[in-house]
């Protein structure tokens, strides 16, 4: 295939067909990566399914062990949150052995947590968020990171941390612990949070000054960043590499600076060893700070960037991780990149270097030379996202493959396809005829097509992870969106401020007879609500392959817009209050319950992203 960018034309008709196919006889969709944790020297990534995997010092096959809702990394260890609120943790945490985890056990459960809704993981401790809003930490408390006097020996116990009441978040580090409040500020204990008067009492929480309105925090191993209210970001600590998003110099900065240059509101931030990277809210990245790995993922030159710099090629993030000379994001689809250099280099998930070329449509970046000697010598790692293998687009390639082949044999005869996640550029299938089908390899998987019915033009057809959402779609699939109308306390007895909106797409055999949502139900470790339905409606709506929640109408007689298709969506918002456990930050599963004549059923979703306040 000829490796231009895509030419901006007026799709043909087939083209344009292709969006409203369906497949009679889908192959089911493996499970996706909905988390990512990248570490010193490990990464992991937690499915669709409830199993982990790990890759680098600590390789962990994907586990047979359901339920699993997150996992977390520290240097030499890992934790899993499970689904139950519960913790188990395995490796060695600052000299505290806690066993090993395999296909079917997670090494050592740490007692005194049985609740939990998030988990963080340091350098050598970790620490829980309870559904009460409180935190609980343990491992090394040699640095007051535990919250307590210095401990002269890790425990694998888990202790409340004192000053931590009323959290929405919680960040561990290198030495240190912090906390997002309710009340909007922040606070640290442990002497790596570099806070006057850390050092001399560190297990003494102490408020990050000139901080009114947080709503999340992150920490590594020398600087903090935190997340504000009005999608904005300020650091503190070291700024050697401009990691603050301010000039680099050899001070700490004990309160936070204001980052300029973010390109947009930010949903998630990540602080790694010297640099920092957000996730914003159009579901790209930007990095800044040390790049002397290629850990801004940005390409050549490896030049640090106080600036935020555009991550190449990541288009849907759902998620992004710092760590030690590398980061890794998982994407919309389930698939999970990594750039930059980690030691060992197999916590990329591949054994790269950096003379590796991918293409990501629409970034232009300098290109590495092409020097394999050098490249086998040295092992540099990827300058910019690279498919973890495993968890790249390997099945989707070859599930939308099978699909067009299925759907118009004419132009894309049956064939066998080899799909292993090989370290490839692109992945191109040729037909006869001189039909081109093609997916980018790295990056946001996107696919293409080249031949006759565009004219001999390359022409982008959209992300894979759509394609594939399309093609494997069951007969009913739902969408959904959840926030809470308040900020920032809880709300009052009797409150109806919770909402769910949902919106349900049948698929060629339509909607069954009778079909009916009579409740929604939220679900997240340690807590579950259910929340009545308001309101239900069954109106032809225009949708596309990935969006079918937006409510788009066409007005009587005007053409369907290029890239649309009109279909009957089922949709209404469920409507209640909003239980203590349930914060603006959190993720959560939406459960949807129906009846038809025949009987009863229920749909599942993620709810990616944050639950917004939206007043």
């Amino acid at each position: 295939m000829n490796r231009t960018r895509p030419l901006p034309q007026r799709i043909t008709p087939w083209l344009l067909a292709l969006t409203a196919w369906l497949l009679l006889a889908a192959t089911p969709a493996p499970a996706t990566a909905t988390t990512v944790s990248a570490g010193y020297d490990t990464s992991c990534s937690v499915s669709d399914t409830g199993a982990a995997q790990c890759w680098g010092a600590m390789a962990l096959a994907k586990t047979s062990t359901a339920g699993i809702a997150d996992v977390r990394v520290g240097k030499g260890f890992g934790c899993a949150l499970l689904k139950t609120g519960t913790v188990s943790c395995w490796g060695t945490m600052g000299g505290l052995s806690l066993g090993a985890a395999s296909a079917d056990t997670l090494g050592t459960p740490i007692t005194g947590i049985s609740d939990a809704i998030q988990l963080v993981a340091g350098a050598s401790h970790a620490c829980a968020l309870s559904r009460f809003r409180e935190v609980y930490c343990w491992g090394d408390g040699s640095q007051g990171q535990l919250g307590e006097p210095l401990r002269a020996t890790p425990t694998a116990e888990a202790t409340k941390v004192p000053g931590f009441s009323g959290t929405w978040r919680i960040a561990a580090g290198n030495g240190s612990t912090c906390a997002a409040l309710t009340i909007r500020t922040v606070v640290c204990v442990g002497a790596g949070s570099l806070l006057e008067g850390a050092q001399s009492d560190p297990g003494k929480a102490r408020t990050v000054p000139g901080i009114r309105n947080a709503y999340d925090v992150s920490i590594f191993d020398g600087h903090a960043c935190v997340l504000l209210g009005n999608d904005k970001v300020a650091c503190w600590g070291n700024n050697q590499h401009g990691e603050l998003g301010a000039p680099a110099s050899s001070g700490v900065a004990t309160s936070p600076v204001d980052v300029e240059g973010l390109l947009g509101p930010v949903k998630a931030l990540t602080a790694g060893h010297r640099f920092t990277c957000a996730l914003l809210a159009n579901a790209t990245l930007q990095c800044w700070g040390n790049n002397a790995n290629a850990q801004l993922g940005t390409g050549l030159p490896y030049a640090d960037s106080q600036a935020p710099t555009q991550v190449v090629g990541i288009t849907e993030a759902a998620e992004v991780s710092a760590g030690q000379g590398y980061a890794c994001t998982a994407l919309y689809g389930g698939y999970v990149n990594c750039w930059g250099k980690p030691e060992p280099l197999q916590a990329m998930g591949h054994g790269l270097c950096d003379t590796h070329i991918a293409t990501y449509p629409g970034f232009d970046y300098v290109a590495s030379r092409d020097n394999l000697p050098v490249c086998h010598a040295r092992l540099t790692g990827a300058i910019t996202p690279y498919s973890v293998q495993g968890l790249g687009p390997a099945h989707d390639i070859g599930l939308v493959l099978d699909w067009a082949e299925k759907t118009l044999p004419s132009l894309f005869p049956a064939r066998s396809h080899s799909l292993a996640d090989p370290l490839q550029d692109f992945y191109t299938e040729n037909y006869p005829g001189g039909h081109t089908l093609a997916v980018t390899g790295h990056g946001t998987p996107r696919l293409f097509y080249q031949g006759p019915e565009s004219g001999g033009s390359v022409v982008e057809l959209g992300t894979l992870a759509h394609w594939a959402q399309l093609a494997a779609r069951p007969a009913l699939a739902l969408q959904a969106t959840v926030w809470i109308d308040y900020m920032p306390g809880p709300p009052s007895p009797g409150c109806n401020n919770l909402f769910a909106a949902y919106a349900v797409r049948a698929g060629t055999t339509g909607f069954p007879a009778g079909f009916r949502a009579t409740s929604v139900r939220l679900e997240k470790p340690g807590l579950v609500v259910d929340v009545p339905v308001r309101d239900r409606y069954l109106y032809a709506r225009l949708t596309t392959a990935a969006d079918w929640l937006s409510n788009r109408g066409r007005l009587p007689g005007a053409p369907i817009p290029p890239g649309m298709m009109e279909e009957p969506v089922y949709s209404g918002v469920a409507q209640g209050c909003p239980p203590a456990g349930l914060t603006p930050g959190d993720d959560v599963d939406v459960v949807l319950f129906y009846t038809t004549d025949q009987g009863s059923g229920s749909l599942r979703v993620k709810a990616k992203g944050p639950i917004l306040a939206t007043s």
